[in-house]
């Protein structure tokens, strides 16, 4: 009876180690890709901002005001015509012709009769940044110490949206060019999509853990006299 039990357990035990040594193989190639979806706290990224200049936009004014074809308008450097303009000293901006950032112009209608004019100015296109990992799926926050998503008036997705590829874009009404930090959750890189192979994968410690149990049985069974 104990030489059929370690006949038994030789086998086992063969069987065994090779199936091990099998997991173990494809469990340490498939590690490298990713089962979990990863929380980055408070990652770094930097903002910048493209800025264009508009050279004699033409703007008609109407009671002393116009609006520019553009909105996030960084400054104004010329507004008039070849009779009246801002080139002259008696003509000055911020006094006889102001703007917003909105783009809106309201002049002095004293100086500036309503009709048409040319504009210089420069606009900025936006303010962007692109996050430390990319296939982003969430971005719960955004800003620093003095401006951020938790601030009222400052909402995701209004003003501040995100791609899968990590590309940040917000409002550069509220946002200047500058560093930040952000909350988001992102697939690591390899990381899994099927979650049927998720649960298998995450279910080969436990198999294996079942094999070495069996390798101790086997290999008891074979020194058992």
């Amino acid at each position: 009876m104990k030489k059929a039990q370690a006949g038994f357990g030789v086998p086992l035990a063969l069987g065994v180690i090779v199936a091990m040594v099998i997991l173990g193989v494809v469990y340490s190639f498939i590690t490298q890709s990713a089962t979990e979806v990863q929380v980055a706290v408070k990652g770094p990224i930097t903002m910048t901002e493209t800025e264009v200049t508009v050279t004699n936009e033409k703007v008609t004014t109407s009671s002393g005001a116009a609006s520019l074809a553009r909105q996030d308008i960084v400054s104004l450097s010329f507004f008039g015509n070849n009779s009246i303009n801002t080139t002259a000293p008696e003509y000055n901006i911020t006094i006889h012709v102001n703007w917003t950032k909105a783009g809106d112009i309201v002049v002095d209608n004293d100086f500036f009769a309503d009709g048409e004019y040319n504009s210089t100015y420069i606009y900025k296109t936006g303010t962007t940044g692109t996050l430390g990992n990319a296939d982003v799926l969430t971005l719960t926050f955004f800003g620093n110490g003095t401006i951020n998503t938790t601030v009222t008036g400052i909402a995701l997705t209004a003003e501040v949206n995100f791609t899968n590829a990590g590309v940040v874009t917000v409002a550069s009404y509220n946002f200047s060019k500058g560093s930040y930090l952000a909350d988001y959750t992102y697939n690591p890189e390899g990381y899994v999509t099927s979650s049927t192979t998720r649960t298998l994968l995450n279910l080969i410690p436990v198999i294996l853990a079942i094999l070495v149990l069996m390798f101790i049985v086997g290999f008891m069974a074979m020194n058992k006299k």
